[in-house]
């Protein structure tokens, strides 16, 4: 569990940026449903022999898909009940691009630092069983 959560920590920090959408006098653009449009700093490449990158910021991951064993299923509150979204049968995977990103050098250090043993001094609780 406290793995996951460093290795949550550690995404935040590459963040995924957007900001509002402008025409060239400067106002917000706004898309048919008169929702503010926004762009993010995220981009999705697909390559020529069909693998995916994510370019965030100057940072570039690989993508890889994977089929789920199990379909797992998005619902969201309707009143007092569920309504059924979506169903997921494959899940994305990202990893650094390159052992020289910011990211890699991060994920490299938490696993050393998980890995270092320290002498730990153990408490062990003792019992004595009177009759």
């Amino acid at each position: 569990m406290k793995r996951r959560r460093k290795h949550r920590n550690l995404m935040k920090k590459r963040k995924r940026r957007w900001r509002y959408v402008k025409d060239e006098a400067g106002n917000i653009k706004t898309d048919e449903f008169g929702e503010k449009m926004r762009e993010s700093n995220a981009k999705m490449v697909k390559w020529s022999d069909g693998s995916l990158s994510l370019h965030l910021g100057s940072e570039i991951f690989d993508v890889f898909s994977m089929p789920m064993q199990d379909h797992n299923h998005l619902y969201i509150r309707q009143g007092t009940g569920l309504q059924g979204q979506a169903m997921f049968k494959n899940k994305l995977t990202f990893r650094p691009h390159s052992t020289d990103s910011f990211t890699h050098r991060k994920m490299t250090m938490s696993l050393a630092d998980r890995s270092t043993k320290s002498a730990k001094t153990k408490v062990l609780p003792i019992a004595v069983e009177t009759e």
